[in-house]
């Protein structure tokens, strides 16, 4: 029998070889199954993928406790299953509770002007208080659609209120709506999906698209101002993200951002009823872009796992101004019996076609991440 003898020096380098190469190997498997666990569990929600890469490192490197196939598989939940694991809580503005797209729920489209008029010129006149609360939350909001959809294993809770601003979720309704308390109370731990639309009202935009109906609007002064604006009120997004992030600590978080309202020039069929130009309409579109970045970089400025969801395109094709348009334009009109406000305050958000249109890219994002 012969025996082979290795040389010391050569033997550790024949050792570190192999090592290096196996080190090597392991890199590329788990580079591979990080980019396999992206394009599975896609790039919404960092839980899945964090879970996923844990899980194939684990197992890689010889791990022992690397977890067990269990109702979702060691890969962790799917975006859609936590998403749809416990309760959803729809916040947020009225282009969330659905503002403009009619069927409100009872109790949340009650500006009774002429009752309260009778009732402050002589109580007696009109027994009883009359109520305010206009909420307009429509059956036909983008997220009855998302609930609709998925099958949650918790409840629907629908907290979304017209008119609302950032404040609204840390406080009583600064608008003076009845019976609504902080959005921010209807988040608990049993929360696994939150939508919300938030900003609109804190820049200003309502009174923006205003200026531009009354007077003319398309200059850059006033596009500097306007753009300042929302930049600074976004800085109120940033603690609004965390504060979230803290309350629904097991939910996935989607910031809807705010759909395009005017067609690009070349598109225009009719110009609308509007009184808005051509020219007046592409410098709010732009404003509108001001806006959704602004509430991109406020995510990013959070640190948190919040997702935008992006329905600038929502309404393709059917913006104000075309021949088919799922978003009202300017009406004029009395709304909930208040003959103090002859334009109705449907003007300038989505028809319940536009609202579906929102709730299909919602829907697309819970089931499939960002």
């Amino acid at each position: 029998m012969t025996s082979q003898r290795i040389h010391p020096t050569r033997d550790v380098a024949r050792r570190r070889a192999l090592g290096q190469g196996s080190l090597e190997y392991t890199g590329i498997v788990i580079l591979a199954a990080i980019l396999v666990a992206a394009l599975v569990y896609g790039t919404g929600g960092g839980a899945p993928i964090e879970n996923a890469v844990k899980a194939q490192i684990c197992e890689l490197t010889g791990g022992s406790d690397c977890g067990s196939e269990g109702e979702s598989g060691p890969l962790g939940p799917t975006p859609e299953e936590q998403a749809t694991s416990g309760d959803y809580v729809a916040l947020g503005d009225s282009y969330s509770s659905g503002e403009g797209a009619e069927d409100y729920v009872e109790g949340t489209d009650e500006d009774e002007a002429t009752k309260r008029a009778i009732d402050d010129f002589n109580g007696w006149l009109w027994p009883g208080d009359p109520r305010h609360n206009i909420c307009r939350r429509s059956g036909n909001a983008y997220s009855n659609g998302v609930y609709q959809a998925f099958d949650f294993e918790g409840d629907f809770t629908f907290a979304a209120c017209s008119g609302a601003v950032t404040d609204d979720y840390y406080e009583d309704n600064t608008s003076g709506n009845e019976d609504e308390g902080p959005q921010r109370e209807h988040l608990d731990d049993d929360t696994s999906l939150v939508t919300i639309s938030m900003g609109g009202n804190d820049f200003g935009f309502g009174d923006v698209v205003g200026g531009c109906v009354t007077g003319s609007c398309a200059t850059e002064e006033g596009a500097e101002e306007a753009d300042a604006k929302i930049r600074e009120e976004a800085e109120k997004l940033v603690q609004l993200y965390q504060d979230l992030s803290a309350d629904a600590q097991n939910a996935r978080i989607l910031v809807v951002g705010y759909p395009q309202l005017f067609p690009d020039p070349d598109e225009i069929t009719n110009g609308g009823d509007s009184f808005i130009s051509p020219e007046e309409q592409e410098w709010l579109n732009e404003r509108g872009r001001v806006a959704n970045q602004a509430i991109q970089d406020a995510i990013r400025e959070s640190g948190t796992d919040v997702e935008f969801v992006d329905v600038s395109d929502a309404l393709d094709g059917h913006e104000i101004g075309t021949d088919d348009p799922w978003i009202h334009d300017l009406d004029v009109g009395v709304d909930g019996g208040d003959w103090t406000k002859p334009v109705s305050r449907n003007s300038f958000h989505p028809k319940a076609s536009g609202q579906e249109a929102i709730s299909r890219i919602v829907q697309d994002h819970v089931r499939n991440g960002g």
